[in-house]
């Protein structure tokens, strides 16, 4: 049925949190220190040059191998800055992939200088941190973008803002904490952006071409006249643990599709705007609260689709008086009503990730693992996996596998720094494609993978991660290229997927399988879910794809996302997604920019031998694509 409005159902959501110990990365593998290119970290010093040579020292373009730019890191201090921090390569083009991580939030600190040049007009605003996209083809000004001036592009790659505070400093009204920029996979996370009174014109500006896919996880905006700034019809970005404090908007979004899961906005003068009629916002779990009376909770000119939103202090939301917990579909102020089917999967967390001491890391390269050769790496993985090393690192760089590689209980943590896991192209027979790179066979502690990426690019059908083991499975920031890049069959255990991208997916079996800011590219079935319990926040496909094949009493549940086909023209006879006798439950938006490449079919549900569709011109239009707010079965 479309539209469903969802009575209000219990779920179990346990609460996010940042515990992670400081993270300190042992001094072979491969991140760039800003304090090897003279940064101070002392709040005296102006680091603004230092903190740009380290990150056009991350990595040059790298072609479609997008994953392969270097960790830029910052030691715990305060660094003084006066101009914008931006990747450029050596020849002076943006670029992608600056990787940004800080060793801890608290006490890594970015600090814009008080009364800084170029900052002091609202009106022409400029950032501190200003992530950009490289250029692999078009021209600089296809689409519209404007590439050559503001580092717009569907190419920005790899770009991450990661353990540490932005600081606009004092009498800096124009000052944006993060221009960001991101697509298929990146993330701010863990980031605190702050502003004092007078300085900030925007938190987070999300508004150049074209944001997303793109994952913030765990970010608090405090001050600033705007939290949170969306625009552009594409390509969605995922929000999950968003914390806006003392804005004049919290979150504005102007046409663009916003998923989200547990948002705080406090002390706003308006909390939540939703500018155009084509953009979406998905919102599951949150509070919008005001110690004054306000006006305006909510302005809705688009769709939304909320649940268990909580408001306090405000007279009016989406043109009534709200109640205290709102849940519903709404198309700007009116209700849609034609369901009733609850949000039901409950909603669960990974851990946050603990960081050893790096002394206590082992590198595979100790053991023989030799990146960016020709040579076979097998072995040395193999030796470092079963030295009983709690965390397993690989160096930045390619490594060569001939064979499926075991990882034994005693490995938790395997820490991938931007490095890539590359079958050999003249593979033994014995190298199974039916078996993970990697199979986990663990038993009983939570497995992290983080950071790496499995390439078998044009040599033919291959498993990235098999989570074989009844154990949890984490993959964080993983890039899967020509692969699937999880297997997980009917035995495996729980299984997250955060910032991942590009490959297919396949679950099965009664375990639950979260997922966050899942990119997954390609013609195909995207993912197969066979009888499992599986929850997607933020989704985006590209080419002409069935995104999910849910059956055998699976239960799927997508909370926002884009759906994007591309091309000249799409096969009438593909859904977007095929339900037998299984239940599912979809919020989205399709963009498309030529009426011949859009879904004839956007659900093709099969229950006991009866064949049901819910075709394109039942959906409202979303410019040339569709808008599907919700449907459930």
């Amino acid at each position: 049925m479309l539209f469903a409005l969802r009575l209000l159902a219990a779920a179990s959501v346990l609460i996010y949190t940042d515990s992670q110990a400081a993270l300190v990365f042992p001094v072979d593998a491969g991140a760039i220190n800003v304090r090897n290119f003279g940064a101070k970290g002392d709040g005296v010093t102006d680091d603004t040059a230092a903190i740009k040579a380290a990150l056009t020292a991350s990595g040059s373009d790298t072609g479609p191998s997008f994953w392969k730019d270097k960790i830029v890191y910052f030691p715990s201090g305060t660094y003084l800055v006066s101009s914008s921090i931006e990747k450029r390569y050596p020849n002076g083009k943006f670029g992608s992939g600056a990787i940004l991580m800080g060793e801890d939030k608290s006490s890594t600190i970015i600090r814009l200088k008080d009364n800084a040049e170029g900052y002091n007009n609202q009106e022409n605003p400029k950032a501190i941190f200003f992530t950009t996209a490289k250029l692999i083809d078009g021209t600089p000004t296809s689409g519209g973008k404007d590439y050559t001036g503001k580092g717009e592009g569907n190419d920005a790659y790899m770009n991450y803002v990661e353990n540490m505070t932005i600081d606009a400093g004092k009498n800096n009204p124009g000052a944006i904490g993060i221009d960001y920029l991101a697509n298929n996979m990146g993330a701010v996370r863990n980031v605190l952006v702050r502003a004092a009174p007078g300085s900030g014109s925007t938190g987070i500006a999300l508004t150049r071409k074209w944001p997303g896919p793109s994952l913030l996880q765990n970010v608090t905006v405090d001050g600033f006249t705007i939290g949170i700034d969306a625009a552009n019809t594409e390509y969605g970005v995922t929000m999950e643990a968003i914390a806006l404090k003392n804005q004049e908007i919290g979150l504005r979004n102007n046409h663009n599709v916003l998923s989200i899961h547990d948002l705080a906005i406090s002390q706003a003068r308006q909390p939540i705007v939703n500018l155009s009629q084509d953009g979406l916002m998905v919102i599951e779990g949150g509070k919008i609260e005001n110690s004054t009376s306000g006006s305006n909770a909510i302005d809705n000119k688009g769709y939304m689709n909320i649940r268990s939103l909580h408001i306090q202090g405000y007279e009016t939301a989406l043109g009534m008086t709200p109640p205290a917990v709102m849940d519903g579909v709404y198309n700007g102020n009116t209700r849609l009503s034609t369901s009733g089917t609850p949000w039901s999967l409950p909603v669960e967390y990974p851990p946050a990730p603990s960081y050893e001491p790096p002394q206590k890391w082992v590198s595979v390269t100790h053991f023989g693992a030799k990146p960016d050769s020709e040579e076979d790496s097998t072995g040395a993985i193999r030796k470092a996996f079963a030295s009983g090393a709690a965390t397993v690192y690989f160096p930045h760089g390619t490594y060569l596998i001939s064979d499926n590689i075991i990882v034994p209980p005693s490995v938790r943590h395997i820490i991938g720094m931007t490095s890539t896991i590359h079958a050999v192209a003249r593979r033994p027979s014995g190298f199974r494609r039916d078996f993970g790179m990697f199979r986990t066979n663990n038993m009983k502690n939570i497995l992290i993978i983080e950071k790496l990426a499995f390439d078998n690019s044009w040599l033919g059908d291959q498993v990235a991660v098999e989570a074989a083991g009844s154990a949890p499975l984490y993959l964080r920031d993983v890039v899967g290229a020509g692969v699937t890049t999880l297997l997980r069959p009917a035995g495996g255990g729980k299984a997250f997927m955060d910032n991942t991208c590009c490959g297919t997916v396949s679950v099965a079996g009664s375990q639950g399988v979260w997922a966050r800011q899942l990119n997954t590219e390609g013609p195909g079935v995207r993912i197969a879910n066979i009888g499992a319990p599986l929850w997607i926040l933020g989704i985006k496909t590209e080419q002409d794809c069935t995104v999910l094949d849910n059956k055998a009493g699976a239960h799927s549940e997508i909370l926002g996302g884009l759906l994007y086909i591309t091309g000249a023209a799409a096969d009438p006879s593909i859904p977007a997604f095929r339900n037998t006798d299984s239940h599912i439950l979809l919020s989205y938006g399709e963009e498309s920019f030529n009426t011949h490449a859009t879904y004839a079919i956007h659900l093709l549900d099969t229950e006991k031998g009866v064949v049901k569709t819910i075709n394109s011109n039942y959906l409202p239009k979303r410019n040339t694509g569709r808008m599907a707010p919700e449907i459930s079965e």
